[in-house]
C-alpha cells in the first residue's frame, strides 16, 4: 500500500507539472500564439520617433505600453539577471511597424536595473515567426550620486530610404567627499557627460556609423540640467 501510494504521488506530481508547464506555454507556438503576440502591439507610422523610458514630463507615458502576457517572455533572448528579475517585473508591448516587406519592428518595455525603464527595438522575421534581433535604445536610472538618461530616435537621418538609429546618453555623477564645517551636506563637484551614437539601417541590422551630427535637434526628454 505505502509503494503503490507513493507511485501516486509520483504520478500526479508529474501530471500536475505537465498541466502547470502547458499553461505557462499555451502561446508557445503556432499561427494563434503569432497573432496574440502581434496584436498586442499598437501599430505606429512616423516620419521621426522620438523614444524614451516613461517619466513625468507631457508625454512621458508614450512608452508605458501593455503588460505583455508571460507565456511570450521566453520569445526573447534575456539575461539572468533580467529573467530573474521577470519574478516581480514584467515586459510591455508598445508599438510595431514595417522595416520592410520581410521584417517587423517592435518596441518593447523590459526590466532594467531597479525597474521596467529598458525600451528595444526588436526585429521579427515574418517568415521565420521569431524574433532575430534586439537593441538596446533608451533607459533610465541611477540613484543619489549618479544617474543617466538614454534616448533614441529613429528616422532616416542619411537619406537612403532605410531606417537608422541615433541615441544620446548623458550621465550626471557627484563627486563623494566627506563633509566639512564649510559643505557640511559633503557636495561635491558634479560631472556630466554627453554621448551620440549614430547606426545606420539597411534592410536586415543597424550597424555602428561615425556620422558626424548636430546633437542640437536630438534633446533628451527627461533631462533638465
Amino acid at each position: 500500500m505505502q509503494l503503490l501510494a507513493l507511485h501516486l504521488i509520483i504520478i500526479s506530481g508529474f501530471a500536475f507539472s505537465n498541466l502547470s508547464l502547458d499553461t505557462r506555454n499555451q502561446y508557445s507556438s503556432g499561427i494563434d500564439s503569432v497573432s496574440v503576440f502581434l496584436d498586442s502591439f499598437e501599430r505606429i507610422s512616423f516620419d521621426t520617433l522620438h523614444v524614451y523610458t516613461p517619466c513625468k514630463k507631457p508625454d512621458g507615458k508614450k512608452f508605458a505600453g501593455r503588460i505583455m502576457d508571460s507565456a511570450f517572455h521566453n520569445w526573447f533572448e534575456l539575461s539572468k539577471y533580467q529573467l530573474s528579475n521577470l519574478r516581480w517585473q514584467n515586459m510591455f508591448s508598445c508599438y510595431k511597424f514595417e522595416l520592410n516587406d520581410s521584417l517587423t519592428a517592435l518596441i518593447v518595455r523590459r526590466p532594467s536595473q531597479y525597474s521596467e525603464t529598458a525600451i528595444t527595438l526588436n526585429l521579427w522575421d515574418n517568415k521565420k515567426e521569431k524574433i532575430v534581433s534586439t537593441t538596446e535604445i533608451a533607459d533610465s536610472y541611477g540613484d543619489g550620486m549618479w544617474y543617466f538618461v538614454k534616448d533614441a530616435w529613429l528616422l532616416d537621418i542619411n537619406g537612403d530610404l532605410q531606417l537608422d538609429i541615433v541615441t544620446r546618453t548623458m550621465h550626471w555623477t557627484e563627486e563623494d567627499i566627506d563633509p566639512t564645517p564649510d559643505n557640511p551636506l559633503g557636495r561635491g563637484e558634479v560631472f556630466i557627460s554627453d554621448t551620440v551614437i549614430v547606426f545606420i539601417g539597411n534592410k536586415e541590422s543597424f550597424e555602428l556609423s561615425n556620422l558626424k551630427i548636430d546633437t542640437a535637434q536630438f534633446r533628451l526628454l527627461n533631462w533638465d540640467n
